[in-house]
């Protein structure tokens, strides 16, 4: 036989060989620590205020992400649906496999308001109204956030990592996530829905009209929840322009007279005395 046909076949034997022995033990290899996907191995930003702290430990625990290893090609797709999973993570923006672990780039749910549900107790909610855990939150950070009234009956549900089940706090939620970075400069406090109890598990498009307030309780008629205007009715960011020149031009919401409110509903802004 020629020198060169033997190598051939003696190379493709040790291929051959090396294929079946890695079949043979690659489910031993595969298990060893060194490959195995531990809680360590899966970094993410530090978490905010508003979420518990061990939230990724107790999310790993719960799925089947220990009995990956990092050589499984659908591992990195399996942590992405764990992280995505969570109540308390808004989206996955981006993940990177390294060699040994994998980074998450998350955007976490963020309280934008406080709902308010008596004797001085508040709730932390998200721009989606997900609830999230106040034992989390100081005092100052509670400051940081809009207030939200809606008229509550006793035992109102509110179970924390999910959405609050009534249509009129989730519409004050999409206005206080719209002004979120605008509220405290033009002096706002509180996005209030006056609808009664009866209409929480209706539609958001039903839902009556929301009304925000000021520092020193000047009432603002805003309309209807975003993305729910009625014909005829300015955009949500119609709405916000018109607020916004109007405090860049009076300067302040105290220049309102006593017993007066505001209207924004048309996308520009209209004075009026408080009906008795």
């Amino acid at each position: 036989m020629h020198p060169l046909v033997l190598m051939v076949i003696v190379a493709a034997g040790i291929v051959i060989s090396g294929a079946v022995a890695w079949n043979k033990f690659r489910d031993e290899v595969v298990a060893r620590d060194q490959f195995a996907v531990t809680l360590e191995r899966i970094v993410v930003p530090p978490t905010p205020g508003g979420i518990p702290e061990d939230w990724l430990h107790t999310a790993f625990q719960d799925s089947q992400l220990a009995e990956l290893s990092l050589l499984d090609v659908d591992a990195t797709d399996k942590v992405v649906a764990m992280l995505a999973g969570q109540p308390w993570i808004r989206g996955v923006r981006r993940i990177e496999k390294l060699r040994d672990r994998f980074v998450a780039d998350i955007e976490y749910r963020e309280a934008i308001a406080m709902v308010e549900i008596g004797e001085g107790r508040l709730v932390p909610i998200d721009g989606e109204a997900v609830i999230l855990d106040g034992q989390f939150f100081s005092p100052e950070q509670a400051t940081n956030c809009m207030r939200i009234s809606v008229p509550l009956p006793p035992g109102s549900p509110a179970i924390i990592g999910q959405p609050w089940p009534d249509a009129r706090i989730v519409g004050c939620a999409r206005i206080a996530e719209l002004l979120r970075t605008h509220w405290q400069r033009v002096g706002l406090l509180r996005v209030v829905n006056r609808e009664s109890p009866r209409v929480a598990k209706h539609r958001l498009e039903v839902i009556g009209s929301f009304e925000l307030f000021t520092r020193n309780d000047v009432p603002i008629l805003w309309g209807s929840a975003p993305g729910f205007e009625k014909p005829g009715e300015a955009s949500a960011e119609q709405k916000l322009a018109a607020l916004l020149k109007f405090t860049e031009d009076m300067g302040s919401f105290e220049r309102i007279p006593i017993g007066y409110s505001l209207d924004i509903r048309s996308g520009t802004v209209s004075q009026g005395r408080i009906a008795q």
